[in-house]
């Protein structure tokens, strides 16, 4: 199918060859012209309604294996389907809590690029005009219910102010980002098939509670800073008798997958827009200078199962041909629902932190 439509793209650029050559030496009318322009119109439009058809079927595949959450069951009923704990039996050991801490990352745009063996294909998907005063008051709802809900377990929350203050607290400093900060990270891209050569990259705002920095090592490097260990040097400077949590969550609005090895090594990125709290990177760590602490991670994503845009075609894409030409086509929404958006998001990631906490209170 991939040769067929190639022969007939290659036909249609022919005649449209033919006939520029005709006008060139004929002085022929307005109305030849009109015939190409039309064509060329013909042809782009074929193109982005194969892309959408694709997309189409992707999301409907990817619903599939990531099934909505289910927003009328309370949450804690459901933390055993989604939370997954490692090292629980030491929670009786924590009794003084330092939140070191507290990020979530909001991903605003996603790109994944394809390379086959005649052309590449790059598309991106991004959320217009982000609110970060929305995501602040977000996050700040989120560190205040995490603080008053350990506390309510028999833990022992330690001020920020007092970590601040530690000695190694300052050997942080070199990874601390003041909130909001909107910066390049690493795709959330599925490579299927084998996948081919190609690549993937998003953009994201980090968002922290006041007062607190948020910790990475985005950019460091192989070498770069050793976060973990920075953390429980800290936990010694507090004489061991303080844990301390890291809590991070990411809220994506997209899924995409690129496949690069076929029978003719198509450069090929399928795409669908589903709303959702990121898995593994979503996260309560509890990090002990005595040792062996509880981790809790959430098993599978928290989908939302509300549409974010009137159609599925926020992407711009880019077909590259090594050979011949370059086509580049863009297509955006009608619209993009930013209510809906921020709502959801603050209830996604409201059902994850009351999860959390759920298996924490079973562990104590």
């Amino acid at each position: 199918m991939a040769l067929i439509v190639r022969k007939n793209r290659l036909s249609h650029l022919c005649f449209a060859a033919a006939i520029l050559a005709t006008l060139l030496t004929t002085s022929a009318n307005a109305g030849m012209f009109d015939m190409i322009d039309n064509l060329s119109k013909k042809i782009a439009e074929g193109s982005a309604a194969a892309e959408a058809e694709v997309d189409a079927k992707f999301a409907e595949e990817m619903r599939k294996e990531m099934p909505v959450y289910s927003f009328d069951i309370p949450a804690p009923d459901q933390s055993g389907q989604y939370v997954k704990m490692k090292d629980g039996d030491t929670l009786e050991d924590v009794k003084k809590v330092g939140i070191v801490n507290f990020s979530v990352e909001f991903v605003v745009e996603n790109e994944a690029t394809a390379v086959g063996s005649q052309q590449s294909k790059s598309k991106v998907r991004g959320i217009p005009d982000q609110d970060t005063a929305k995501m602040q008051a977000m996050v700040e709802q989120l560190y205040t219910k995490t603080v008053s809900d350990l506390g309510a377990m028999g833990i022992e929350i330690v001020p920020f102010e007092t970590i601040k203050a530690t000695k190694n607290y300052g050997d942080l400093a070199e990874v601390l980002h003041a909130s909001p900060w909107e910066t390049e990270t690493k795709g959330n891209v599925d490579v299927a098939n084998g996948g081919g050569s190609g690549g993937a990259k998003s953009k994201s705002i980090f968002v922290s509670p006041a007062g607190i920095g948020i910790l990475s090592s985005i950019g460091s490097g192989m070498f770069g800073p050793n976060i973990p260990l920075k953390i429980v040097k800290i936990g010694y400077d507090l004489n061991r008798e303080v844990v301390l949590l890291s809590v991070n969550m990411v809220v994506d609005f997209s899924v995409m997958q690129t496949s690069g090895r076929s029978l003719l090594n198509v450069a090929k990125i399928k795409t669908a827009d589903i709303h959702h709290l990121q898995a593994d990177n979503t996260y309560f760590k509890f990090q002990s200078a005595r040792g062996v602490a509880p981790t809790l991670t959430l098993k599978k994503a928290v989908v939302s199962d509300k549409p974010l845009f009137s159609e599925a075609k926020n992407f711009k894409a880019e077909i590259e041909s090594g050979i011949t030409s370059t086509e580049t086509s863009t297509t955006s929404d009608k619209s993009f629902y930013a209510d809906t958006y921020y709502a959801r998001s603050g209830e996604m990631l409201e059902a994850a932190r009351q999860m959390f906490i759920a298996e924490l209170k079973k562990a104590k």
